[in-house]
């Protein structure tokens, strides 16, 4: 690659997909004073473009490419760079919270087989490094590398933004398709917002004799929603301010977590709950602490020579020899899972699915146990029901026994949510289909749903809520937005607010400010932005959820109306338990249509 001393920007290093029919500008952030010749080489060394442009160091530079068509390999020179294997194709930005985020190695329950064997040199994707950033300032994006969907890479792809990409490809192979993967977990939509667009004109405060809180005057709904951010913003960037945060919060986590692991051999309390579900009532009703989880089960020699079967598996590495996958659905809040003394995984994110790959060394004939240390963090803690709790031996691959569910009872959501109204009669309806699945023949699995062991070990208050960065104004778009200024895009497509739920007014404003600033980043103001509607979803935990979700539904289809933008529907692909539902392969085959709907459009236009 050479000495980069131009600080050319690492969306233009090798594998790189420029986009196609349109001038390209490229950029960098030089180390140096002086000239950069900038070239577009071919396979047989044909320059087919050359320029030069004036560089000064610590300053941003750009250069235009002409339009070129779909099609590749080329080499970018700039001075003592290099960039090989470059493509010109559509390019697409993806970015917006956890939904967008969620890869598709977590999406394998449903779409493991589909995505087993597929290689595509031509569907690339770049992940930006997740950070927020507080100062706005002129940067580029100095790390990362762009991966092709080839030998499972694919795995580690946004599912969303894969399963459009593959439709895509699908429709025309001549088009090389990029993706430029600028999501973050954890988001709120203002963290996607510049502070420029946030804030209104200043308005006087009028206060009341008596009390210490301003009243404001403002004309307009928007006016009193951004002003909340301005000031939010103003307190976020005042020096010191986030630092102090962040130590109170990194020390109040520490402190939480150490008096679990200075009690961990205590025995408050014993007993036996069913899992899935949720502590809503029963023993645990309320706990807030650490608790062992332990269930037992009994192999078969046969049983465990179905591990053998895992070799030609999605995921299988034969130096890992994961033959065996976990599946625990979802838990909250955080885990540590151990299987016959050995830990396998741990995760602390409450939304995400459990699946847990290990080997089958770490099982033997006989009786095993798994063992979950399960930490509450806050109440309504446990399992959530309607998941997929199984231990499978063999070719994981096999995805139907998570696919098919129509062996829980219609009256499994019911008892799931309580133990004292569980249905016996259910509950040996549900085992005896279980013992059908088992027969996979290819693979061994052991249903773990049933009554689980339990000893606590520590109670305690909630953790406390402390910063993350990644909630507050502006920091995500700073840090990870504002670097991509100048790049050609074929469009932006955009799944996120699922923490607005907390407060979804004012969500139609902010998401026109996105809109805004994304295209004021890419400078066209008539860049297509699709945007995908939230799943339906009603969070058992929390009263009025359900109605609160909706709201923020019913502002994405008003937000319609902002020009060049195109709303994905998928209420209907929601899971009532489930903020980040799996089921990402048909909002990514409606994302497509949308893309080439809006193209359509375009040339009918023209």
């Amino acid at each position: 690659m050479g000495k980069n001393l131009s600080g050319i920007s690492a969306l233009f290093t090798d594998g790189a997909i420029l986009q196609r029919n349109m001038p390209v500008k490229i950029f960098g952030i030089s180390k140096i004073d002086g000239a950069l010749d900038i070239k577009i080489v071919t396979e047989e060394e044909k320059i087919v473009y050359s320029n030069k442009v004036t560089m000064y160091e610590g300053k941003r530079w750009m250069a235009v490419l002409p339009a070129m068509p779909a099609g590749g390999p080329y080499e970018i020179q700039a001075g003592d760079f290099t960039a090989k294997d470059v493509y010109f194709g559509d390019v697409f930005v993806v970015s917006g919270g956890d939904n967008m985020a969620l890869k598709v190695r977590d999406t394998l329950e449903l779409y493991a087989k589909e995505v087993h064997g597929k290689n595509d040199g031509l569907l690339r994707y770049f992940s930006v490094k997740k950070a927020c950033k507080f100062v706005e300032e002129d940067s580029i994006v100095e790390e990362g590398s762009w991966v092709s969907a080839q030998n499972e890479r694919g795995l580690d792809f946004s599912a969303v933004a894969y399963f459009f990409a593959e439709k895509l490809r699908s429709n025309d192979r001549s088009v090389p398709v990029g993706i430029i993967d600028a999501a973050a977990e954890g988001t709120f939509l203002h963290s996607f917002v510049s502070r420029r667009h946030l804030t209104f004109p200043d308005k006087e405060l009028i206060f009341d004799k008596g009390t210490v809180k301003p009243k404001y005057t403002f004309a307009t709904p928007e006016e009193r929603y951004f002003t909340r951010y301005k000031q939010i913003v103003n307190f976020i960037t005042r020096k010191g301010y986030l630092e102090a945060l962040k130590k109170a919060d990194e020390q109040n986590r520490k402190d939480w977590n150490d008096a679990l692991e200075k009690n961990k051999d205590n025995v408050i309390e014993e007993g036996i709950i069913r899992v899935p579900g949720l502590f809503l009532e029963g023993p645990l009703d309320g706990f807030v602490g650490g608790a062992y989880l332990s269930y037992k089960f009994t192999l078969s020699k046969e049983n465990l020579e179905c591990a053998k079967n895992a070799e030609n598996s999605l995921g299988y590495d034969p130096g890992d020899k994961n033959d065996c996958m976990l599946s625990l659905g979802i838990v909250n809040d955080e885990d540590i899972v151990y299987i016959n003394g050995t830990c396998i995984g741990s995760c602390n994110h409450r939304f995400k699915r459990r699946i847990y790959k290990f080997s089958s060394e770490l099982l033997h004939e006989g009786e095993n146990e798994i063992k979950i240390d399960l930490r509450v963090h806050w109440k309504n803690g446990g399992f959530v029901p309607d998941k997929n709790y199984r231990l499978i031996i063999g070719s994981v691959d096999e995805t139907d026994i998570f696919a098919d569910k129509s062996w829980l009872s219609e009256n499994y959501y019911l008892f799931s949510m309580g133990y004292a109204n569980f249905s016996r009669n259910g509950a040996e309806g549900m085992e005896e289909r279980a013992e059908e699945n088992d027969k996979g023949g290819e693979f061994f699995s052991v249903d773990l749903s049933g009554l689980w062991n339990y000893t606590v070990y520590h109670k305690c208050q909630s953790m406390e809520y402390g910063l993350d960065e990644f909630n507050e104004p502006s920091g995500v778009f700073n840090a990870m937005i504002r670097p991509l200024a100048g790049l050609s895009i074929r469009a932006v497509v955009f799944y996120g607010g699922e923490n607005d739920l907390i407060i979804p007014d004012g969500f139609e404003y902010t998401f026109e400010s996105i809109v805004r600033d994304f295209r004021d980043i890419f400078t066209n103001s008539k860049l297509p932005f699709i945007y995908v509607q939230l799943a339906d979803f009603a969070n058992c935990n929390v009263d009025s959820t359900e109605k609160r979700w909706s709201q923020i539904q019913q502002k994405q289809v008003l937000c319609q109306k902002i020009p060049f933008t195109k709303m994905v529907a998928a209420a209907d692909l929601g899971e009532y338990n489930d903020m980040l539902t799996a089921k990402k392969k048909p909002v990514g085959l409606r994302v497509a249509a949308a893309i080439e709907d809006f193209s359509r459009t375009m040339k009918n236009n023209q």
